[in-house]
């Protein structure tokens, strides 16, 4: 079913009942193919894997790489897919063991600019979100509640969100596909997105 991100997010913050706080993409700032070609975004290190108790739905084409966005207790099974199937590892995710917030923010404006090996799919970016938007909110000992990464990285998701159809798959968890836009038959580049 296609939807409107912006509904959804909006959805999601007045759930949580959080101020605003928001990660800016870097696409149109500092983005270009060296940083998106780094070893960090690629080696898909993750060392707790355990056995998958269900199958990964509506799995990409074969030889197409789809980069996955999401909490991480939602895409720890995308690490051992990829494990399990070393042959076509079909997900792109994040090496948890480096991460900054620098890196994460490039990584999600890599993956919406089409730069991480994932612009030969029909489906290059797949999120996958809790169906209860509370689990975005982090609470530490003393009860200060805070946004987690997730949370943040949907800024870049609803800034790049005109450039994508977003389609849900599942509800729960709440999965989401998303197409890139074609304007004037051809699907759009990092170039004339730039020119925007």
């Amino acid at each position: 079913m296609e939807i409107h991100f912006d509904k959804t997010y909006r959805a999601i913050q007045n759930a949580i009942g959080l101020p605003h706080s928001c990660w800016n993409s870097t696409l149109r700032t500092n983005q270009n193919k060296t940083k998106c070609n780094t070893d960090l975004f690629f080696n898909q290190t993750y060392t707790n894997h355990t056995p998958l108790t269900h199958p990964i739905p509506f799995l990409p084409a074969s030889g197409c790489k789809q980069v996955v966005l999401g909490t991480f207790e939602l895409i720890a099974p995308y690490f051992q897919y990829n494990r399990d199937h070393p042959e076509d590892h079909p997900f792109i995710l994040l090496s948890s063991h480096h991460w900054s917030d620098e890196l994460n923010k490039n990584f999600v404006s890599c993956a919406f600019a089409l730069l991480l090996h994932n612009n030969t799919c029909q489906y290059p970016i797949r999120i996958v979100l809790p169906s209860d938007p509370t689990q975005l909110v982090r609470i530490n000992k003393n009860g200060k509640r805070s946004p987690r990464i997730t949370l943040l990285e949907l800024c870049i998701v609803l800034q790049e969100m005109d450039h994508f159809t977003f389609y849900q798959m599942s509800e729960d968890p709440m999965l989401y596909l998303l197409k890139p836009k074609v304007k004037g038959g051809k699907r759009r580049t990092r170039r004339a997105r730039r020119a925007l």
